[in-house]
């Protein structure tokens, strides 16, 4: 099909719409036609790698970190990259299976590089535009407001 896709993503969700043409004077229609989400995402780190719940008390003083070691946040950032890679492997085959001829992509300013890293050049190539801003949970019909030219068909 060669149609087009205005893909939205945050940390652990993807939404694909496809890009309908209106009536003259109206804007185009977006249908959601797929939809994923990371659990893992919505997970706590403490969740995800501890010895046992309480095992070792936080250390809540004035001035500390609130128990957080260097490693805790090495282990977020190796979860992220892991995230990023798995939303952007997601994309890459939305983009494959629905063959657009063009697609328009969002996600927040401060993770969206990293997933369009993730994404295969050759589908990422195909991006007419990029937004820097979380529109995962914008309703369909206010979504073609924040593209400056959503692709339609």
């Amino acid at each position: 099909m060669n149609s087009s896709l205005v893909i939205l993503a945050d940390r652990g969700n993807v939404k694909s719409y496809r890009v309908e043409k209106a009536p003259a004077g109206r804007p185009p229609r977006l249908r959601l036609t797929q939809e994923f989400t990371l659990e893992e995402a919505h997970q706590r780190i403490g969740d995800r790698a501890s010895d046992q719940a309480g095992s070792f008390p936080a250390n809540t003083t004035k001035g500390s970190n609130g128990g957080a070691s260097i490693s805790d946040r090495h282990l977020e950032l190796e979860v992220d990259r892991r995230l990023f890679k798995q939303l952007g492997e997601h994309i890459t085959s939305i983009v494959l299976e629905e063959n657009p001829a063009a697609w328009a992509f969002a996600a927040p300013s401060e993770i969206n590089p990293s997933i369009l890293d993730s994404i295969d050049p050759a589908v990422r190539g195909k991006i007419t535009e990029n937004v820097p801003r979380n529109l995962v949970k914008t309703r369909p019909e206010e979504l073609a407001e924040h593209f400056e030219s959503v692709p339609g068909e």
